[in-house]
């Protein structure tokens, strides 16, 4: 290679790097309409940016074809990588990322050849140019692959450490019964995993949410992501679907959030917002994870409420059991000693055959009115239901008197109740009767 071409390739470099605009113009509509997926790395498909950075592109490339280039190729090929793990992020192709090289590599080849038009050491310097291009282009297509490679060993450690968060996240949950600690335990774990910042889970009690555990939030802001949240704040922007059967939307606004049902069973338990005020764009794994957790958080609440369910009622009739029938008595006599405030009429098995009813404020009169219509449907029971043996039933009545606790309570009425029953047994003798060995209530 002749030092003559080496000199004419510096002149050409010269003149065509100050005039990149043009080719810079030209290399971008090649590039829209070759590979159009590359359009995304720019805001809003905006090719009038894309025209700035292949001018800007260019005209480095022509300065690289200077054997005295002194442009920072480390440093571009160091951008080219976050360059590429960027698109990557958004799904383009590396193949398309190549082919976008390609055509700009073409485009200096293109004017290298116009401008040493028939010059007898034409040949050398296309040779010359092609070699010193093909360096750089080469460098540039290994920082490609390094920029895709990287993203792929980002999601791989993003799905490991989601995987150990899921798992994590189960272990604790399936350890837990109760509710407080099992909305806390999902949601710390999940702003962990994802690197957010707060979030919110709130407990359906009746027909609504209650707020059961914040982190990260103040006093209100919890607001934002509820159904009937100020408005203007939040929009659902995605909503996710999949095997999960916790339905998740993605949330911009003033935060970039996620909200999640809790639901199992078709059934609706509570919901879970997690949340950042920082530049974030949520992935399709991230709500899939999200989904994924707020499905575990609504099995162990389902578990966690029929564990309370189990120990409060009767495995049988589905009553209240004793423990929780003396928790209702003990509940109705305190609030008869402060505030006189009515609760709900309570029914429960206390053991064996032996029922009982609390009926907060009502008297005597009220509870034997209660005990005849019960008399009357049992007597109905045994005369229309041919049961092979009838059923016999005594019953024992008390009221509250200030100083009685739940002990007292009961032992007047169990007391009642057996004079009921020697009364029914004496009636039978004199009638001829043989008793029967029935259960009594």
């Amino acid at each position: 290679m002749t030092q003559r071409a080496s000199d004419l390739l510096a002149e050409v470099a010269d003149r065509l790097s100050a005039v990149a605009d043009e080719s810079g113009l030209v290399a971008a509509e090649a590039v829209t309409a070759i590979e159009p997926d590359l359009i995304k790395g720019y805001r809003n498909g905006d090719t009038e940016e894309l025209a700035r950075m292949s001018t800007a592109f260019l005209a480095a490339l022509f300065q690289s074809l200077r054997p005295d280039s002194r442009l920072p190729w480390p440093e571009y090929y160091t951008q080219a990588r976050e360059y590429a793990r960027r698109y990557a992020e958004k799904g383009v192709p590396l193949e398309s990322l190549m082919e976008g090289l390609a055509v700009f590599r073409r485009t200096v080849i293109a004017r290298v050849t116009e401008q040493v038009g028939e010059s007898p050491y034409g040949d050398e310097v296309l040779l010359l140019a092609q070699s010193r291009l093909g360096d750089v282009v080469e460098h540039l297509n290994s920082s490609f692959i390094r920029g895709y490679l990287d993203y792929t060993e980002s999601k791989h450690r993003a799905r490991q450490t989601e995987l150990h968060g899921l798992y994590h996240i189960a272990s604790a949950l399936g350890r837990s019964l109760d509710v407080s600690e099992i909305a806390e335990v999902g949601l710390r774990e999940t702003l962990k995993v994802l690197g957010l910042q707060a979030g919110a889970v709130w407990i359906r009690e009746g027909a609504r949410l209650k707020l059961a555990k914040t982190i990260g939030m103040q006093q209100g802001e919890e607001e934002e992501f509820t159904e009937s949240g100020r408005s203007g704040l939040m929009r659902v922007v995605e909503v996710s679907s999949g095997a999960a059967e916790s339905r998740v939307d993605r949330i911009a606004g003033e935060w970039s959030a996620i909200r999640a049902e809790l639901r199992t069973k078709g059934v609706l338990l509570g919901a879970m917002t997690v949340a950042t005020r920082l530049p974030r764009t949520f992935e399709p794994s991230d709500l899939q994870f999200v989904a994924a957790v707020a499905d575990q958080i609504a099995v162990a609440l389902d578990r966690a409420r029929q564990h309370t369910k189990e120990a409060r009622t009767d495995y049988l009739t589905g009553l209240a059991n004793r423990p929780e029938f003396e928790r209702a008595i003990d509940r109705a006599v305190a609030a008869s000693e402060r505030h006189k405030r009515r609760l709900t009429d309570t029914c429960g098995r206390l053991g064996g055959d032996e029922f009982g009813v609390a009926m907060p404020d009502a008297d005597e009169r009220d509870a034997r009115e209660v005990g005849l219509r019960v008399r009357e449907a049992l007597d109905h029971l045994n005369r229309n239901a041919k049961l092979p043996v009838p059923v016999e039933f005594s019953i024992g009545i008390t009221a509250w008197r200030p100083g009685m606790d739940w002990q007292a309570m009961y032992q007047m009425a169990d007391k009642h109740l057996y004079v009921d029953k020697r009364r029914r047994h004496s009636a039978k003798k004199r009638l001829g009767e043989t008793p029967v060995r029935t259960p009594t209530h």
